[in-house]
């Protein structure tokens, strides 16, 4: 009966209602797309990265100039570039602040650069993100098994791959990968597979791609190093104890291998804070734009209700001497207000299906499901 009662108020208000009802439809449309973004960059910023770089830094290094001080002629060398890159990476195992240290290239965490290649499992072909690691690389980074635990460095061997977890199910269809064979490239150059990882989102906010690592022996560290120096990423995790600075100052001269030298040990921490800038950037506006949108509904219905209430004294005033309470006057004043808030979520939520239905929202983090169009309408109810 109540709610009957209260639906037939709103009819009789209806026309009263319509400029209140008008401005929450608009504020609830704009609020479900907001929302809607928030969730999906929520849900996306907590996918398992399945890697830690807490105390992970960025070795940093070059050559010196033909015309710098401490240059040494080419005919002088007494080992190539490749063996002096090896040298420095087994320094820096060495050093007692060190857990260890890894070479690498396009695999770092927090990087604007890859390189991708084809994988083939019979007529299987899959174009895929490549990281080239040394065993190190697993134990720098903690990079997580499939099942979330951590690698066992002799379980990694040289001049295999580690496919991930999502590479695994499409190529292999739920069968396990490890001890079968891959070719990899075009020519026929079959790999054994020794191990299978957690999916590897390249950073927070973004989808996992499919990939995988291939273990490079010391020997393929120095060919690659050789030809490719300037693009090569040596990465360090430091014990939790050690002192970064001090840890520093003594690398810039410890580091010294012929015309190599240190630059800089990077916080891995600082290149993620700079490759989410701009996300984080773009979140937070819109975070401030959802605030305003809920203060600007808030403000809209405590001021328009608070006016009607105000102009509405007669009918309250009957209400009451007829037998009803204060708390049964507020009872059906709120019951009027949740009507006419599910009365403007009705456009929002058509509105929403439609951009979802034409593909306005964005599906990179997740599709547009019965599920998440629910999530976000709730979301965005109780936000109003």
């Amino acid at each position: 009966m109540m709610i009957r009662h209260v639906m037939k108020i709103c009819w009789n208000e209806r026309k009263k209602n319509a400029f209140l009802l008008t401005e929450l439809c608009i504020v609830a449309i704009a609020l479900w797309y907001v929302t809607d973004y928030l969730f999906i960059m929520n849900a996306s910023y907590h996918v398992p990265l399945n890697r830690d770089i807490k105390d992970t830094y960025n070795v940093i290094i070059t050559q010196r100039e033909k015309d710098s001080k401490g240059y040494i002629p080419e005919e002088r060398l007494t080992q190539t570039k490749g063996e002096d890159i090896l040298e420095i990476a087994n320094r820096l195992r060495l050093h007692p602040a060190v857990e260890n240290a890894s070479v690498s290239l396009v695999a770092q965490p927090y990087i604007t650069h890859d390189s991708y290649t084809v994988l083939h499992r019979d007529t299987l072909s899959r174009h895929l993100r490549c990281y080239m690691v040394d065993r190190e690389f697993f134990d720098v980074f903690r990079i997580r098994a499939k099942n979330g635990s951590p690698f066992l460095l002799e379980d990694l061997l040289p001049e295999q791959l580690v496919l991930t977890a999502d590479v695994e199910k499409d190529l292999f269809e739920g069968l396990s990968a490890v001890g079968k064979q891959i070719r990899w490239g075009e020519e026929e150059s079959m790999r054994n597979i020794c191990a299978v990882s957690g999916t590897m989102p390249q950073a927070e906010f973004m989808t996992p791609l499919p990939a995988f690592f291939y273990i490079m022996s010391d020997k393929g560290v120095v060919e690659m190093a050789e030809n490719n120096w300037e693009v090569i990423e040596m990465s360090v995790r430091l014990k939790p104890d050690a002192d970064e600075d001090a840890f520093r100052k003594e690398m810039m001269n410890g580091l010294n291998v012929q015309n190599f030298y240190l630059v800089d040990i990077q916080p891995i921490g600082d290149m993620r804070t700079s490759f989410l800038e701009h996300t984080v950037e773009q979140v937070k506006n819109r975070i401030y734009i959802l605030l305003f949108l809920v203060l600007n509904a808030f403000l809209a219905v405590i001021g328009v209700f608070w006016f009607r209430t105000s102009r509405r004294t007669n009918e309250i005033g009957l209400r009451k001497a007829v037998g009803f309470t204060c708390k049964d006057i507020r009872h059906i004043l709120f019951s009027e207000g949740i009507v006419l808030l599910i009365l403007a979520m009705v456009p929002a939520m058509i509105i929403g299906a439609a951009l979802g239905r034409f593909d306005v929202l964005s599906t990179y983090f997740m599709p547009f499901t019965l599920k998440r169009f629910a999530i976000v309408t709730a979301l965005c109810f109780l936000s109003l």
